[in-house]
């Protein structure tokens, strides 16, 4: 992430060390807490659409691959999102 920009998630809570990150490169954090529910996906999905938030995607699998996306986001060591192609 660049600098001055700004971290979306749905999954709660931020911790110190993921502050304390995104203060040294000048980062906002929107921890989006509660019910997210069909407003607030189609809210995201419009922001996605114009390029405003940028997901960001540690690895693609095909779907064959189940096994190994699992053994990766099992090993909490991934940055970003999996992604299973079916």
């Amino acid at each position: 992430m660049k600098n001055g920009g700004t971290l979306v998630s749905i999954i709660p809570p931020s911790t110190p060390e993921l502050e304390a990150k995104a203060a040294e490169k000048n980062i906002a954090l929107t921890i989006l807490i509660g019910d997210v529910n069909k407003e607030v996906m189609s809210a995201l999905a419009i922001l996605l659409q114009d390029g405003r938030l940028k997901p960001y995607v540690s690895t693609n699998f095909a779907f064959s691959q189940m096994a190994e996306a699992h053994i990766a986001i099992e090993s909490k060591r991934t940055v970003g999102k999996i992604v299973v192609e079916i």
